[in-house]
């Protein structure tokens, strides 16, 4: 049964980086850096491998754990983009941050639908749900509410005319909530504490595109540095602020610079990871309550497809949520 899951879940990564591959091409070097095919390619990729970290332990298998293990660094692009998206909107979007109680609506209506329909499904097929305070509520979401928050306080209300200095106080208010979260005693409340880095880091990077190095030694280095980091990661994780802080941060930082490095370089995307990148957000939401429901129902599967089977469903689900959220926005924007 360990060999035959280790065969599913290598055969399902090979399918995956296939599809990943298809269509790409070297660019011409007028792309500019995390445009938006970049971004959904990002994303595609990323929110598979955010589902591999959510599979409960008696699933879970050597394949699944490895490459769930570094998961964090997909939220952690997810604020990035989200933080380097904002900046790129507000210097090319006259008037953004007029209306920008729209993105907490696009945040907030996807959640609720979503949150509902595990609610009902737990109902219908598990046959109970607890209802407990916050049901409705995805404390993922939240922190990102919490970032854009920053975002409209400084650079929408402060410091309008001063960039600058909005992108200094922003900063200094991640990171000092990103390290509030090393305190023991507060990190429930300061969660996902390294992950939230990465709106800082979406704004460093907008404002610095030129620090990506493309050429092939550098990307050689980089690469190297790396899995060095990463090997590093996997052995000293479980290490308090030393592992599941410092090198977790670290490790980002190569990474996404690597993936920022490679992606300006030869440009990727194709219709699948186009569609799956848009309904990224739907699929981070909607995954942990489909595993869960699983787990209680399809306590037969071996662990390969469980997994398979889990990221199948939660991507068919997010891509029907996403056409409905599509619909109700659109009724906002029509308002606006």
């Amino acid at each position: 049964m360990i060999m035959e899951s280790i065969i599913i879940m290598l055969l399902f990564l090979l399918l995956f980086a296939a599809i990943l591959c298809i269509g790409m091409k070297k660019k011409n070097g007028t792309n500019s850096l995390l445009d938006k095919q970049d971004t959904l390619f990002l994303k595609c990729m990323w929110s598979i491998i955010i589902i591999m970290v959510h599979i409960p332990l008696e699933y879970q298998n050597k394949i699944q754990d490895l490459v769930g293990s570094f998961a964090y660094i997909g939220v952690t692009f997810f604020f990035l983009a989200s933080a380097y998206g904002l900046k790129h909107s507000i210097n090319n979007k006259k008037g953004y941050l007029n209306n920008f109680y729209k993105r907490f609506i696009k945040l907030i209506i996807p959640m609720i639908i979503i949150r509902s329909l595990i609610i009902l499904l737990n109902i219908l097929i598990v046959k109970h749900y607890t209802f407990k305070i916050g049901s409705f509520v995805d404390a993922w979401v939240i922190r990102l509410i919490f970032a854009y928050l920053v975002f409209w306080l400084f650079y929408g209300l402060l410091f309008k005319n001063n960039q600058k200095k909005a992108d200094l106080y922003s900063s200094i208010i991640i990171i000092l909530y990103s390290l509030l979260g090393c305190i023991p005693s507060l990190s429930n409340i300061f969660r996902w504490n390294v992950e939230i880095f990465g709106f800082f880091l979406g704004i460093v990077i907008y404002n610095h595109k030129d620090i990506v190095r493309t050429n092939v030694k550098s990307v050689i280095i980089v690469a190297l540095v790396s899995i060095i980091l990463g090997l590093l990661y996997i052995k000293y994780k479980n290490v308090m602020i030393l592992g599941n802080y410092l090198l977790r941060i670290i490790l980002t930082v190569s990474l996404n610079y690597l993936s920022f490095q490679i992606i300006s370089i030869i440009r990727f995307g194709n219709k699948v990871t186009n569609c799956l990148g848009k309904i990224s957000y739907e699929t981070y939401l909607i995954h942990p309550g489909i595993i869960a429901i699983l787990s209680k129902t399809l306590t037969s599967l071996n662990s390969g497809l469980f997994v398979v089977l889990s990221i199948f469903i939660s991507l068919l689900l997010a891509y029907g949520i996403n056409i409905i959220d599509l619909k109700i926005l659109r009724i906002f924007e029509r308002k606006g």
